[in-house]
């Protein structure tokens, strides 16, 4: 494959990029009342815990009836109960039995959760509110949802305030759930399942939006998490399986804040992810750790403009897809393992630098192309990285940053080209360009302004 050819792929892919339950969260920033308390009570079906003030709770059941006071014997219908919580601030609570709670049993969702009250269904639940596919579900401000099943809605769950969303599962909505404006969301546990052919979305941010997540399982949706305007997000123990065909990217980073994401894993879709804030913004301060992309179908991780830090983890595509793309940006990259796609880094008008990484087992290792500023290693600090790829393990185009310098000290290649039987250079090794392509050579420097320090 000629190196045009190889730069015309990159370039296309690069494009592209434009459980177990974890323990509860404290509940000790609830206003009114304690959030994971439960009632052994007729018609509910969850464990006693703490016991609620007299008069604290509103019951609801199927088989209830809303003529009752909710306290002494269960109303019938969600909407009710909202309406008694909102009407008495002492209600701090509407515990739901399990059961369907449908527009057929006289639900007429969308629903607001009343300031500082508990919606919470029976644990590991049972609890299921159910739209027609047509409505927006619950919106929460300072508020609680705990324990409960949304299906068939337009937007599940709309989060407004000081919300918090634990042991939630979500199903066959067009988005499950979204933060608005000044929302400070705390999500725990949190499933949600989409139809694939539909690819709708998980979580979506907008504004100045902040979540911090803790326990997600996503699968069969387009976008999973998309983090958009001055929006932040925390997410920690993620497993994502996405859908090639809905050629979306799966986690979507375009804020101009914070995003952080750790021991994590994304699986099987068209892109992992993008972390890129819009040109003109700031760029988006990210970091990455303990994290595995793999078999993408068009690349694992891409971004522009930002300032990006990956420790640990992985990244893979596929025999067509490139690992790590960037174009723009200031990244860096420790103890990741890139490895099995066409080509594992692309880098362009972006610094990178990278120290104990392993880059085999591609087409391609590097292809450094126009603007690219990088540090594989130098004297004083060895770059520590395995660079052991089929093709060719580094590919410098021309007209790269620093006067054509790559600073590639310290690493391990395959013995040939200069290299010794252990893959390693000899100190103040410099070859300068241009160095001619030679299929399985560890690196082409195709101008003669270029220079490689190994």
């Amino acid at each position: 494959m000629t190196s045009s050819a190889r730069l015309s792929i990159l370039v296309i892919l690069v494009a592209a990029c434009n459980f177990p339950r974890p323990p509860d969260l404290p509940e000790d920033a609830a206003p009114r009342g304690d959030a994971s308390s439960r009632d052994a009570a007729p018609g509910v079906d969850a464990p006693p815990d703490a016991p609620d003030p007299p008069g604290s709770v509103i019951r609801v059941a199927p088989t209830g009836d809303d003529a009752n006071d909710g306290m002494t014997q269960p109303v019938k219908t969600l909407k009710h109960a909202i309406g008694l919580a909102a009407a008495n601030g002492q209600i701090t609570k509407i515990v739901l039995a399990s059961g369907r709670y449908a527009t057929a049993g006289g639900e007429t969702f969308p629903y607001t959760v009343p300031a500082n009250v508990v919606i919470i269904g029976p644990a590991g639940g049972g609890a299921i509110l159910a739209g027609s596919q047509a409505e927006p579900g619950m919106t929460v401000g300072a508020g609680t949802l705990q324990d409960l099943e949304l299906e068939d809605f337009t937007v599940a769950i709309t989060a407004t305030g000081l919300a918090s969303v634990k042991n939630i599962h979500i199903r066959t909505s067009t988005i499950a759930l979204r933060g608005e404006t000044t929302a400070k969301l705390t999500l725990s546990n949190i499933d949600i399942a989409g139809e694939s052919a539909a690819c709708p979305t998980g979580i979506e941010l907008n504004g100045n939006a902040d979540m911090v997540v803790t326990g997600l399982s996503t699968r069969g949706l387009g976008s999973h998490v998309l983090v958009k305007d001055q929006s932040s997000a925390t997410i920690t123990g993620a497993t994502a399986t996405g859908v090639v065909t809905c050629q979306v990217v799966m986690f979507s980073i375009a804020s101009s804040t914070l995003f952080a994401m750790r021991d994590s894993l994304i699986d099987t879709g068209y892109v992992g992810m993008s972390i890129r804030a819009a040109a003109t913004a700031a760029p988006t301060q990210a970091t990455l750790t303990n994290v595995t992309i793999r078999n993408m179908d068009g690349g694992a991780l891409g971004g522009g403009n930002a300032v990006v830090q990956v420790t640990g983890g992985a990244l893979s595509s596929g025999p067509r897809g490139t690992s790590f793309s960037i174009i723009g940006g200031v990244w860096s990259l420790s103890n990741v393992a890139l490895q099995n796609s066409q080509s594992a880094i692309y880098v362009q008008q972006a610094t990178l630098t990278m120290r104990d990484c392993m880059i085999s087992d591609n087409s391609i290792g590097i292809d450094l192309s126009v603007g690219a500023v990088v540090d594989f290693g130098t004297a004083s600090s060895p770059g520590g990285n395995v660079i052991k790829n089929s093709l060719m393990g580094l590919v410098v185009e021309g007209a790269i940053g620093r006067s054509g310098i790559v600073d590639a000290v310290g690493n391990t290649w395959k013995p040939l080209q200069g290299a010794g039987t252990d893959g390693k250079y000899a100190a103040h090794t410099v070859f300068h360009g241009p160095v001619a392509e030679v299929s399985g050579n560890n690196f082409e420097l195709q101008g003669s302004d270029e220079t490689l320090n190994l």
